[in-house]
């Protein structure tokens, strides 16, 4: 019942059923999925080791396979855990660096941005790049799609209590569990 034809059945299944979005782990059943469905594709890979306790999708590597394989959205662990190899240094920008060198820092900023959490691991190269843009004091109200419901054109927000809408080429949804099928859900 673990094989990429029958979680393909599944989803279609409930797709027909009302689902807004389909949820699927491993590269080949999101693969599978994606060209079975009309609905937007969550995707993830869970890698259980011994090196480190965040399990879904943990690498670089499983974010870009998921996208090749077609994910429309990728799940990632963005807890404050500890990310495998533990230090990751750069003794030359040190307001940039990460490491884990001591464990004081859980629940406390830390000054050497070791906590490999979603700012440092995520949001920063991020917003590193010329064509990213972060707002803050946002409240987003829906994503706007094309009429396949695949593709997000545009996302309508309240931003100081002001309506506005933007768009981009990439729209990355990053509600939490929860919050992030609820914004799906009220935005179909």
């Amino acid at each position: 019942m673990n094989n990429s034809e029958f979680i393909a059945a599944q989803a279609m299944t409930v797709e027909m059923a009302g689902a807004k979005a389909i949820r699927a782990q491993g590269i080949e059943n999101v693969a599978r999925v994606v060209n079975s469905v009309k609905v937007p594709v969550i995707g993830l890979v869970k890698s259980f080791t011994t090196d480190s306790d965040v399990y879904i999708t943990p690498t670089v590597n499983d974010v870009l396979a998921l996208e090749k394989a077609g994910a429309h959205i990728v799940a990632v662990d963005a807890t404050q855990r500890a990310r495998f190899g533990g230090v990751m240094l750069d003794e030359s920008n040190m307001a940039f660096s990460r490491c884990r060198k001591c464990n004081c820092c859980d629940g406390f900023p830390c000054l050497v941005h070791a906590k490999s959490d979603a700012e440092v691991l995520g949001m920063r190269p991020a917003l590193a790049a010329p064509n990213v843009s972060l707002l803050t004091r946002s409240h987003v109200k829906r994503l706007v799609t094309d009429e396949s419901g695949r593709t997000v054109k545009a996302v309508e927000l309240e931003r100081d209590g002001e309506p506005l809408t933007v768009s981009g080429d990439v729209v990355v949804v990053s509600c939490g569990a929860a919050n992030s099928a609820r914004l799906l859900l009220i935005s179909a």
